[in-house]
């Protein structure tokens, strides 16, 4: 596919396509919020990516479905279940934003985590709704540290990887856009029934190895003396007195 339309051109996930198709070494069609419309009056049109508010996503697939092209939709596709069920019989070419199944590594058994304060506009559930959707174990979403972090059933993933999955998964989309209905159902499933934790699951990025101690002037320092000056262990231990 080469002549590719993008819905909610303007937003941060459509400047984001904009920028992967370019560098795919396509040219996009962009329509806002308040255009989308003539998208179904533009001639050529091979391929469209929906990436407007999620409240109008179910809106946007049913009309823009009687174009006959493949759609890729940003997750989630509906954040209410009637409104999934209400497209899932169409006849029509639907594939949901799934980044993270491009990168290599993620079929282990280990755990799955989310933590970053942006969580989204949909709330954090909904923003790690792929990440629910491919964990094996349990799943833990968090939303307090202020550094991204992210691991899929034991794979830690950098920002590096998941950026160069956002071009790899929309490069196999235009050579070949399989669609993931099943996959769409029971990721939204898994959001509705519960299926991951709420917190209570950090990591701190540390080796689980004993702290070795170092050696300095006076005794041995560890980390956790850190703040009390040079002073070896049992002095620490006098600095900080309980409390009467």
């Amino acid at each position: 596919m080469d002549n590719i339309a993008i819905i909610g051109a303007s937003g941060s996930m459509g400047t984001r396509y904009q920028a992967i198709l370019r560098y795919l070494g396509k040219t996009p069609m962009l329509f806002d919020e308040d255009t989308w419309g003539q998208c179904l009056t533009t001639v050529g049109v091979e391929g469209i990516i929906i990436c407007s508010p999620t409240a109008e996503h179910i809106f946007n697939i049913k009309e823009l479905q009687r174009l006959g092209v493949p759609i890729l939709c940003e997750k989630p596709v509906s954040c209410e279940f009637g409104a999934l069920e209400s497209i899932l019989d169409l006849d029509i070419n639907l594939t949901m934003v799934n980044q993270y199944a491009f990168i290599r590594g993620i079929d282990g058994d280990g755990p799955t985590y989310y933590d970053y304060y942006n969580t989204g506009k949909d709330g954090i559930e909904w923003d790690c709704l792929n990440i629910i959707g491919l964990a094996k174990g349990d799943c833990y979403i968090n939303n307090d540290s202020p550094v991204w972090k992210c691991m899929i059933n034991g794979k830690k993933l950098t920002l590096e990887e998941v950026n160069k999955s956002y071009v790899d998964m929309l490069d196999s989309w235009l050579k070949d856009p399989k669609e993931n209905r099943e996959y769409i159902i029971e990721s939204h499933k898994r959001i509705w029934s519960g299926k991951y934790v709420k917190g209570g699951y950090r990591d701190s990025g540390k080796d689980d190895k004993p702290e070795t101690p170092k050696k300095v002037h006076d005794g041995d320092q560890r980390k956790t003396d850190v703040g009390v000056g040079y002073k070896s262990r049992p002095k620490v231990s006098n600095v900080f007195k309980p409390r009467s």
